[in-house]
C-alpha cells in the first residue's frame, strides 16, 4: 500500500508532501517528497509543519482526559469570564457547554468579524464548524486547570511524546520549517503566532503527529490510564449531522464498512492536510502538503486506504 501512495504523491507534482501510514497490525511507514521551499531543504522527518486545524483533535484529547477526572467538565456551565473573550450579551450563553465547543455545535461562527463581539449564528446545539469555539474551549480548559494555556499545552504534548511539537513556534527554532505555497507554487509569507491557539497554531513533525494518531487508533497501547480513557472518549459519536456522519470530541466521523473513520482536515493558506484514524482496525493516515493544490491528493489517499470521502 505504501508503494501505491508513493506513486500517487509523485504524480501529484506538489511542492512538498509527507505521508504517514499505519496499516492494520503493523508499525508506521513514511514517505517524504519535495522541498520546504523551491531549491531549499528537502521534506524529511525533521521538518516542522504548520498543522493548521489538525491542532483541534489534539486539544480535544486534553479536554477528554480532564473529563475522566470530572465528567461535569464537558456538560457543566462554562467557568470562563465570557466578557474577557469578547462575547456579546446574548441570553443563550449560559446554555453553552464545553461539549458544544469541542463538537462544533455551539452555534458560533467559524470566526467573528474583526473588532466585533462574538455572537451566535444559530442556537447552541446546532452543528456549525467554529474555530472560535475551540479558542473558547482552550480558555475554559486553562480556567479549569489553573494553568496558563502555554504551560497546559506543553504538558499535554509531553504526555503524548510529541517532544518536537509546539503551539508557539519561533523563527529561531531548531527545526527546518515547511513553507506554504500558493496554486502557482510560489512561497507564501510565513507568520508566527504570538499566543497558543487551539484552532490552529500547533507545529509538528510527521513522526510526532503519527504518535498521536497511533494513540487514537490503538488506545490499548497508551500507558497512562487517564490518557487511554480520554482517547476512548474522543472516538465516541457525540452528534450526528446526517445519518452516518457527525462529530466526536475533536473529530468528524464517517461510518464505514470496517468501522467509523475519524478525520480532521488542515486548511491554512499554503497548507492542505488530512489526518484520519479507524480505531476498529488500528489504522491511521496522515498527509501533509505545503501546497494549496494538496487537497486532491489527500482525498484520493483517504479513499484508497480507508475507503471514505473526506472534506
Amino acid at each position: 500500500m505504501l508503494d501505491e501512495m508513493v506513486a500517487a504523491v509523485e504524480n501529484a507534482n506538489l511542492v512538498g508532501c509527507a505521508v504517514g501510514l499505519l496499516p492494520e497490525g503493523q508499525d508506521a511507514e513514511f514517505s517524504y517528497r519535495g522541498e520546504c521551499t523551491p531549491g531549499g531543504a528537502a521534506i524529511s522527518e525533521h521538518v516542522l509543519w504548520e498543522a493548521a486545524s489538525l491542532s483541534k483533535p489534539v486539544v480535544a484529547l486534553l479536554a477528554a482526559e480532564l473529563a475522566g477526572k470530572d465528567p461535569e467538565i464537558l456538560q457543566g456551565p462554562l467557568t470562563t469570564d465570557l466578557s474577557s473573550f469578547g462575547a456579546d450579551q446574548d441570553g443563550r450563553w449560559p446554555s453553552v457547554r464545553l461539549h458544544h465547543l469541542l463538537t462544533h455545535s455551539a452555534g458560533l461562527p467559524n470566526w467573528r468579524v474583526s473588532g466585533e463581539p462574538l455572537g451566535f449564528e444559530s442556537d447552541p446545539g446546532t452543528p456549525g464548524y467554529s474555530g472560535e469555539g475551540f479558542e473558547l474551549a482552550l480558555r475554559e480548559l486553562s480556567s479549569l486547570s489553573g494553568l496558563n494555556a502555554t504551560l497546559l499545552l506543553e504538558r499535554h504534548l509531553e504526555a503524548l511524546a510529541m517532544r518536537s511539537s509546539t503551539f508557539l513556534p519561533t523563527e529561531s527554532g531548531s527545526h527546518t520549517l515547511a513553507i506554504g505555497h500558493d496554486d502557482d507554487a510560489k512561497p507564501r509569507t510565513k507568520t508566527f503566532p504570538t499566543s497558543p491557539r487551539a484552532s490552529g497554531s500547533l507545529h509538528t513533525t510527521v513522526p510526532d503527529f503519527m504518535r498521536f494518531l497511533r494513540a487514537v487508533a490503538r488506545p490499548a497501547e497508551v500507558g497512562r490510564p487517564s490518557l487511554r480513557e480520554g482517547v476512548h472518549r474522543t472516538a465516541q459519536r457525540e452528534t450526528e449531522v446526517i445519518p452516518g456522519f457527525g462529530r466526536t470530541l475533536g473529530w468528524a466521523f464517517a461510518h464505514g464498512q470496517h468501522g467509523d473513520v475519524l478525520s480532521q482536515h488542515g486548511d491554512n493558506p499554503g497548507f492542505k492536510h488530512i489526518a484520519a484514524v479507524r480505531p476498529a482496525t488500528g489504522e491511521a493516515l496522515l498527509v501533509l502538503t505545503n501546497d494549496d493544490r494538496g487537497q486532491g491528493l489527500y482525498r484520493a489517499l483517504c479513499k484508497d486506504f480507508l475507503d471514505v470521502d473526506v472534506w
